[in-house]
């Protein structure tokens, strides 16, 4: 049993798409506000007009929510483009209008934003006493203009919520095809919002793990997206007999899965030249965007029959569809090979199984290895499917005989665990101010004609180092070791150089242990020098191009610190 605070919290969640505009981007945080609101916290969103005359699937998720809206901004003709000539001139003026005003990625329909979501934000934070912030993306920029808001706040947390890859997205956003330089614009901005930000969610953990490198300070948390018992209360459960294998993908198919989807394709008309009977077994029900790029390979490989566009269903509708399916389908890019998204964990709510088609990636991995579903391989498409096929009819694959706790991925657990991040105590200098520092030390005798002490030149200025390292708790320094000197160490028969390298051990041990890197690095003057054991230092005289040469052709060059340490 959970306990929450007596007194509602209070909560601002800014989205740029929430219910009642449509599109799967205000799905999540609808979810989330519905099931807070449960829990007792006063929820009060901020979102963008509505310029759709279509209307949210999840309206009733957020039907009791405080909702302000704010002119959408953005020109209306480049985010919903028509296919008139007037909207077609007016989108490309417009995309030239941008490129000259924007510097970084001019798609991002928050950029004339920044002045009136501050505002307003400002203005609700200070009438409603708002606690925490949570401001979810993309549209990517809105994130950085709230939590840019952190300084000015500073009993108020500033959650960034992350559903998809900012920059790193090299195949299916507009941000993929941006010019380098308004690439590192943008990457500037992205690693600004991830340092001001108090707490960072992501919808998975290798998104967590990208923006982990952005910043030192410890303010992570994957929260997935999930499935909602509530949607699945009055669906239809009669199941259709058509005698037929189904498969349902549910959702928009993006741009750039050529790759993935033409040996799919490929493989079911092969099917139908080479094995009839069992193309006539499987039906593949697309519901949602299906790009008209992507038609020809139907007609292509003559598999009309196999294939049917349903477009968009509503949700009932769709999630009917799902209940009753054989197979809940996932395709995934390269880029987001690794991604669960939120028709994944409504099939598997249903005990779907799930057929994953993408290259092998964490997501493929992740269904075979808990038995959620099997994994249909691009490259082996063919046969992958002729199997998938006998196996359902010798129903091997039928049966869920998986134990993977479902519950954990429903937005009422997640909400529990989205709710831990909101309540946890947090320090907001460690958080704004935290940077990433890398120390690096070339470790190595002084270059002059006479080289100094190993103690002195080495030993001490590192011990001294390490010293202020253990008292601020800072690791992974880099130590870049001068190797051939080493080298020369060991090649040398007298006694006070054997003590010298044993000295250099010791402590090069110490700084491993210690949580630090040690890495090789070379000078070719040591190839001529001379060691003076009177004063226990290195002659090192002027090298020459003929010696240089001689130098680099010595395989012992690249001598390891490992085969001594």
């Amino acid at each position: 049993m959970h306990f929450y605070n007596i007194m509602p919290k209070k909560l601002l969640i800014v989205s740029h798409v929430f219910p009642p505009a449509p599109g799967i981007g205000g799905r999540r945080w609808a979810k989330f506000a519905k099931y807070l609101k449960r829990k007792g916290y006063d929820i009060t969103v901020l979102t963008s007009e509505n310029i759709s005359k279509s209307i949210s699937e999840w309206v009733d998720d957020a039907k009791d929510l405080k909702i302000e809206t704010l002119p959408f901004r953005f020109p209306k003709v480049v985010s919903n483009p028509g296919k008139s000539i007037l909207n077609r001139v007016g989108y490309f003026i417009w995309v030239k209008l941008l490129k000259l005003i924007e510097s970084g990625n001019y798609f991002d329909k928050s950029i004339f934003w920044r002045r009136q979501v501050q505002r307003k934000i400002s203005e609700i934070i200070i009438q409603q006493k708002i606690e925490c912030v949570i401001v979810t993306g993309g549209p990517f920029r809105l994130t950085n203009y709230v939590v840019s808001l952190n300084k000015n706040f500073p009993d108020v947390k500033f959650i960034a919520d992350f559903r998809d890859l900012w920059t790193e997205d090299s195949e299916i956003t507009f941000f993929s095809v941006m010019s380098e330089n308004r690439k590192r614009i943008e990457k500037k901005i992205e690693k600004e919002t991830i340092l001001q930000a108090d707490k960072v969610i992501a919808t998975m953990d290798s998104i967590a793990d990208y923006f982990s490198t952005l910043t030192i300070a410890n303010k992570f948390t994957t929260i997935s997206n999930g499935y909602d018992p509530d949607d699945f209360v009055s669906i239809s459960r009669e199941k259709e007999d058509s005698g037929k294998i189904i498969f349902v993908y549910a959702g928009t198919l993006y741009i750039n899965l050529q790759y993935i989807l033409t040996p799919l394709f490929k493989a079911i008309g092969e099917l139908k030249k080479k094995q009839p009977d069992l193309y006539h077994k499987i039906e593949f029900r697309f519901i949602g965007k299906f790009p008209d790029e992507y038609k020809k390979h139907i007609t292509e490989n003559n598999i009309s029959e196999a294939i049917k566009i349903l477009n968009f269903l509503p949700l009932k509708e769709t999630l009917t569809k799902i209940k009753q399916a054989n197979y809940g389908v996932l395709i995934l890019n390269d880029v987001y090979n690794f991604n669960l998204s939120t028709k994944f964990f409504e099939y598997i709510s249903q005990k779907k199984k799930v057929v994953v088609v993408s290259n092998e990636g964490s997501a493929s991995k992740f269904i075979v290895e808990n038995k959620l579903g099997i994994w249909l391989n691009p490259k082996t498409s063919y046969e992958d499917l002729i199997k998938l096929i006998k196996d359902t009819e010798d129903k091997t694959l039928k049966q869920w005989d998986s134990t993977f706790d479902i519950e954990q991925f429903s937005v009422n657990s997640l909400t529990d665990k989205l709710i831990h991040v909101i309540e946890e105590p947090f320090n907001k200098g460690e958080t704004l101010y935290a940077r990433n520092l890398l120390f690096t030390f070339d470790y190595e005798l002084f270059l002059g004609k006479r080289s100094g002490s190993v103690e002195n030149c080495i030993l001490k200025p590192t011990e001294k180092i390490l010293e202020l390292f253990s008292k601020y708790q800072i690791t992974k320094a880099i130590f870049f070791v001068d190797t051939t000197y080493l080298k020369k160490l060991t090649e040398s028969s007298e006694p006070e150089c054997k003590i010298d390298l044993a000295k250099i051990k010791k402590q090069l041990v110490d700084l491993l242990q210690k949580g630090h890197y040690v890495f090789p690095h070379l000078h070719p003057h040591w190839r001529d020098a001379v060691y003076e054991k009177d004063i226990r230092q290195w002659r090192l005289e002027k090298l020459t191009l003929i010696g240089f040469m001689l130098f680099l052709r010595r395989k012992e060059v690249l001598f390891s610190v490992s085969q001594w340490i």
